[in-house]
């Protein structure tokens, strides 16, 4: 994406300011219009409607000293002064992405080194770890041990085994 400048003294400026609100706000969206398609300051005279503009606003900026009455459309006044050309810009953007690429290569490096050192580090653990010891084992099944259900009678084995008083009589008598 490329960005159009706009010096901020513009709302001072004495053709600024004698341009109507309509021709000045063709200037500023054909200033868009030139950023995206890299016009370097090119209005092609089709476009004009597209911008919101009539051709009396263009006479106007062209009166102003704001555009310049061109084949086929307008340019803009000292473009190439205050705007980055579409060379420029087209070798930035191509910058930016041997940039970008760069820097994705070296992160898929980074990736590719950690991956190996913990699949190293992972096959280095498991050779180590080949024997276990029965502490080491957790059972798949944990039986939960089993309490005396009051409303049933005790069986003998429960009862000797048992340290109740009434249960231990009940036995000694039997």
């Amino acid at each position: 994406m490329a960005w159009g400048k706009v010096d901020d003294k513009l709302w001072g400026s004495p053709k600024w300011l004698s341009t109507p609100l309509r021709a000045r706000g063709l200037w500023v969206t054909g200033l868009s219009y030139c950023m995206d398609q890299l016009t370097d300051g090119y209005v092609p005279a089709h476009v004009l409607p597209t911008l919101g503009g009539t051709p009396k606003d263009a006479a106007t900026l062209v009166d102003r000293g704001l555009w310049e009455a061109t084949l086929g459309g307008w340019m803009y006044h000292d473009w190439l002064d205050y705007q980055p050309s579409r060379d420029s810009v087209l070798a930035e953007r191509a910058n930016a992405a041997e940039r970008q690429r760069r820097a994705r290569e070296k992160a898929k490096e980074t990736r590719e080194a950690k991956t190996k050192a913990v699949t190293a580090k992972s096959r280095r653990e498991s050779r180590r770890d080949k024997t276990v010891s029965h502490a080491d084992v957790t059972p798949l099944v944990t039986v939960p041990p089993t309490r005396p259900d009051p409303t049933r009678p005790c069986s003998t084995r429960e009862t000797s085994s048992s340290s109740s008083p009434s249960v231990a009589r009940k036995a000694a008598t039997a």
